[in-house]
């Protein structure tokens, strides 16, 4: 499928960038920024109408995924990141002992 899309917006229309849907993490993150930044335009929408936003000091809501899913989001996320970490530090220490052996 077509992962490319478009936001339509009362001011403008923004393109998305293309992003693999089989690449857990790119997939998250892009979710996760599209809703922050149609959060923050919400804001603003409503900001410029006066029309209140915030949620009462008491207020729960009941959750879309549930937290084992995030969970299993959450851990893949540090178990990626683990990864990076490890192949940065191979890296590192293969140019070390190439220095080293000079």
């Amino acid at each position: 499928g077509d992962a490319q899309g478009a936001v339509d917006s009362d001011d403008d229309e923004e393109v998305v960038e293309k992003v693999d849907i089989h690449d857990d993490l790119k997939r998250e993150v892009t979710f996760y920024n599209m809703a922050l930044e149609a959060a923050a335009e919400g804001r603003r929408k409503c900001s410029r109408a006066k029309i209140p936003f915030s949620r009462p000091e008491a207020f729960f809501a009941e959750m879309i995924k549930t937290d084992d899913h995030m969970a299993l989001v959450k851990d893949r996320l540090i178990f990626e990141n683990k990864k990076m970490d490890a192949v940065s530090m191979r890296k590192s220490n293969k140019e070390q002992k190439l220095r080293s052996k000079e």
